[in-house]
């Protein structure tokens, strides 16, 4: 019990990261009522590049304002995984791709910075962060 005790206290910054991580990630994936920037923008794009490839980004059905490298990446993600690319696996696909993101972000950053847990929830806490695209 006393070991436990302390694995927690040594690690209470990476638990509570990770806590937070989880809480943002299940807010993101229960609540699926669609947003306007989602049903007017992010799943036509996606479906967009899913159905005709990256030549939809150079459509004028193309619509939006960021980079086009999300709906490629999904898109193409869906295609290899034999998936729909509707708004629950983008989101699925933006959650599993934002933890890879912070892992590589906090192994990188903890070369630098012996406090690398504000950098990394200040990204977290970002409020784009976790989202289809």
């Amino acid at each position: 019990m006393l070991i436990r005790k302390q694995v927690i206290a040594e690690n209470w910054k990476w638990f509570s990261f990770v806590f937070v991580f989880i809480v943002m990630m299940l807010i993101s994936l229960f609540t699926l009522n669609i947003r306007t920037d989602e049903d007017l923008s992010h799943l036509p794009n996606l479906k967009g590049v899913y159905s005709n490839g990256i030549d939809y980004i150079f459509s004028e059905s193309y619509s939006a304002a960021n980079t086009p490298f999300p709906y490629i990446l999904i898109a193409y993600s869906c295609k290899i995984f034999e998936i729909d690319p509707n708004l629950m696996n983008a989101r699925i696909f933006g959650i599993l791709t934002g933890a890879l993101f912070l892992v590589v972000l906090f192994l990188f950053i903890r070369r630098f910075s012996k406090d690398v847990y504000i950098i990394c929830f200040s990204v977290l806490l970002y409020p784009y962060f976790i989202k289809p695209t």
